[in-house]
């Protein structure tokens, strides 16, 4: 039995981090979207790491929780590609270097499932152009409905019931899959 090619593409973030699983037709058309969620790091921290939190800091605790949360779910789905957005330098500098942090909790992450995979980055402008986005714009809702436009995007999971972070790492994924996979950029 021959296992589909999946990619998991990431958008990450200090409290919510969205993921989505994609894998690839067989002739690399069309990009097969079978899952897709948002990990709530505050939420999972009050729930299982508040001793961890109460001593290191929930800094800490979140991104002790992102690098078990994002082995675990590489580990259930067994992409061989594996991309996220990169850290973006806004008018922000603390923001920008706890997303830092929350890149290296998930290249560790990736590093525990194995070792051989690089994680791919792109920028949220190319991002936001591989979807047809004004690079400018701040309306989330405009990637939800690029991602309809879009022909080659199969969702297999209800597009209405993901939260922006899932939609972004769906979006991030495509961009990956425009530029490196089908080798066609949009």
């Amino acid at each position: 039995m021959t296992h589909p090619v999946r990619m998991v593409s990431i958008d990450p973030g200090t409290n919510t981090v969205g993921l989505a699983v994609s894998e690839f037709n067989s002739d690399m058309t069309k990009l097969v979207v079978v899952d897709a969620m948002t990990v709530d790091l505050q939420r999972l921290l009050l729930r299982y790491e508040k001793p961890r939190a109460d001593v290191w800091g929930d800094r800490h605790a979140k991104l002790h929780i992102l690098k078990g949360a994002i082995t675990r779910y590489l580990d259930a789905w067994r992409p061989v590609v594996v991309c996220s957005e990169s850290p973006y330098m806004g008018r922000f500098p603390q923001v920008y270097a706890a997303l830092v942090e929350a890149m290296t909790a998930l290249s560790m992450g990736l590093r525990d499932y194995d070792p051989s995979i690089r994680l791919e980055t792109w920028e949220p402008s190319a991002v936001k152009l591989a979807m047809g986005v004004n690079g400018r714009s701040g309306d989330k809702e405009l990637m939800r409905r690029a991602i309809t436009l879009r022909p080659d995007i199969v969702m297999c999971v209800p597009l209405v019931l993901l939260d922006e972070h899932a939609v972004d790492a769906v979006c991030v994924g495509y961009t990956h899959f425009c530029n490196h996979i089908r080798g066609v950029s949009q």
